[in-house]
């Protein structure tokens, strides 16, 4: 069985962070003006910071270099293949903004703060290395068709061939791949002092994404009876298909893959766990700062969160005895 502890250990301390943000908000340290402002501080800042660091602090070997682009392709035909689904699925949710962040929670898993310790303690180092890379079509599909979710119907938001290309998911992403592929140190003195100063300062900002996105998004469940957290049916019906439904088709389709010589076992269970994780906690920053539903976003950003305690161990045992049994 796999080895869930770092899982929880994280869990553990996100659950913590949250009811911190929950009660900063009550005692309105955390308010609108500056909840916004945070999530802007985390967008625009600190999150492209994290995108580089995971990506350019690689090892560059020829091994891993056939390893990084084969896990970079599958986390984007991943993406691509659960965006289809969550299209169809989220037809069932009536209210329009409810609908956007349902499509929006189906695709986009926390598979960076929680998949990176939880495919270490799988794999050792190298699990995330391959986290590093797989979280590149996350953030191609997060900042092109995660937005254009948000922006149906919505003259205010607008989504150009221009945002899709240069935005702060592929701008960071490039500036990482162009990093860790040249891997040209500065002569002498200059490799520690500059190059030491620049990862040093790109690990103090990106290490803000997480605590910084928890505090708002406690923030934002205060904003509402703590009550309604549980007694959304539309939440537990997008948690289930985030949490359940989604690890348990790329499972059986990962093997198929599989089958026909394209995948190993260890990419089919790679790809099944950061297809199982809770949502990604930047849907709830996006909310607040477009207004859509951000109450309900970090409802589900909360609830699934709380629910993957008890669900990833199941998707776990799902995939092992998936692949053991197929492959």
């Amino acid at each position: 069985m796999t080895d869930l502890s770092a899982f929880y250990s994280v869990v553990g301390t996100m659950f913590l962070m949250l009811v911190c943000g929950y009660v900063c908000r009550k005692l309105k340290i955390i308010t609108d003006t500056s909840s916004k402002g945070l999530s802007a501080l985390i967008i625009k800042i600190a999150q492209p910071f994290l995108i580089i660091n995971s990506i350019a602090t690689a090892e560059c070997t020829t091994e891993n270099l056939k390893l990084a682009g084969k896990v970079t392709l599958l986390g984007i035909c991943a993406h691509a293949f659960l965006c289809v689904l969550a299209f169809g699925l989220a037809r069932f949710i009536k209210k329009p903004d409810d609908r956007k962040i349902g499509e929006f929670v189906m695709i986009f898993a926390n598979c960076g703060f929680l998949g990176f310790p939880v495919l270490e303690s799988i794999y050792g180092s190298i699990g995330r290395f391959m986290g590093g890379f797989y979280i590149i079509g996350f953030h191609l599909f997060l900042w092109s068709w995660g937005i254009a979710i948000l922006a149906r119907g919505r003259d205010d938001i607008k989504l150009t061939w221009k945002k899709i290309i240069i935005n702060y998911g592929t701008v960071p992403v490039t500036i990482g791949l162009i990093i860790y592929l040249l891997n040209i140190p500065f002569p002498g003195f200059l490799n520690n002092a500059v190059l030491g100063a620049v990862v040093g300062m790109g690990e103090y900002l990106s290490s803000l994404c997480t605590p910084i996105s928890l505090l708002v998004t406690g923030a934002l469940i205060a904003t509402k009876p703590l009550k309604s957290l549980f007694n959304n049916l539309s939440a537990y019906y997008v948690g289930a298909v985030r949490l359940l439904v989604f690890p348990a088709i790329v499972c059986v389709i990962g093997c198929l893959f599989a089958k026909m010589g394209l995948l190993n076992a260890d990419l089919v269970l790679l790809l099944t766990l950061m297809s199982s994780f809770p949502a990604a906690s930047t849907i709830s920053m996006l909310g607040d700062l477009y207004n859509v539903s951000p109450d309900l976003a970090s409802q589900e950003v909360g609830l699934t969160t709380l629910l993957s305690c008890a669900t990833l161990p199941l998707v776990v045992l799902m995939a092992n005895t998936v692949i053991n049994s197929l492959l």
